[in-house]
């Protein structure tokens, strides 16, 4: 990492500090991670679960959210209903034509947009 700039350094050191206010508004779903991106009051996901019982279903921590749904049902297998109860609280996200955005989470009630090329 030396030949990263002072500012990036820097960046990089408070990314977990300003990862809870990303949050994503999903319009198509392609482009949300299923996994790592906030896009439920329960996400990321991923701290729900380990990357051991994702692989061993199958899963791939690549996958964006339209990848789990499959005819408007999460695609889980039914013995994780019992074993992730979070599961069982998430809404399925009804899909636009429209792309994914990243929103700036100002609070926890107010969400402010803004696009990210």
């Amino acid at each position: 990492m030396s030949n990263v700039s002072w500012g990036w350094k820097k960046v990089l050191q408070i990314r977990d500090i300003v990862r809870p206010f990303f949050w994503d508004s999903i319009g198509n779903g392609h482009k949300t991670s299923f996994w790592f991106d906030n896009w439920s009051e329960f996400s990321p996901l991923k701290s729900h679960f380990s990357v051991r019982s994702i692989t061993r279903e199958g899963f791939d921590l690549r996958e964006s959210v339209v990848d789990i749904v499959n005819s408007g049902s999460w695609n889980f297998p039914n013995t994780w209903l019992d074993l992730f109860p979070v599961l069982n609280l998430l809404d399925i996200p009804i899909f636009s034509n429209r792309e994914d955005q990243v929103l700036w989470r100002k609070s926890y009630c107010r969400i402010i947009s803004f696009r990210m090329t």
